[in-house]
C-alpha cells in the first residue's frame, strides 16, 4: 500500500512538472484545462493512502504474533514519502516566503 501512495505521488508529481513546463514553453494554461485541479487532487489523495499505510505499518509493528518485516517496509517507506512530501511543501512556503519580502 506505501508503494502504491508513493508512486503515485511520485507520478503525479513528475505529471505536474512536466505541464508546467509545457505551459511555459507556450502551451496551453494549466488552470484553463483544470489539469492543475486534477494533479492537486492526485497528489492529496496518493498522499492520504501513504498515511493509511503508515497506520496500519504501525499495527502491524504493534502485533506481537506476526512477522514485522513487511509491516517495517511499509512504515518505513511511507514514511519516506511523506517526510519528502513535507519538505517539497515547507520549501515551497520559504520560497514563496522570500519572494514576498523581495
Amino acid at each position: 500500500m506505501s508503494l502504491i501512495g508513493g508512486g503515485a505521488f511520485s507520478c503525479a508529481l513528475a505529471l505536474l512538472s512536466f505541464a508546467d513546463r509545457w505551459e511555459a514553453a507556450g502551451g496551453g494554461s494549466l488552470d484553463a484545462s483544470g489539469l492543475a485541479t486534477v494533479f492537486a487532487l492526485g497528489i492529496l489523495g496518493s498522499l492520504l493512502v501513504t498515511v493509511v499505510a503508515l497506520v496500519l505499518g504501525v499495527v502491524g509493528l504493534l502485533q506481537r504474533r506476526r512477522r514485522r518485516l513487511f509491516a517495517l517496509l511499509g512504515t518505513a517507506v511511507s514514511a519516506v514519502v511523506l517526510l519528502v512530501a513535507s519538505y517539497g511543501f515547507l520549501w515551497d512556503l520559504v520560497v514563496e516566503a522570500a519572494r514576498g519580502l523581495r
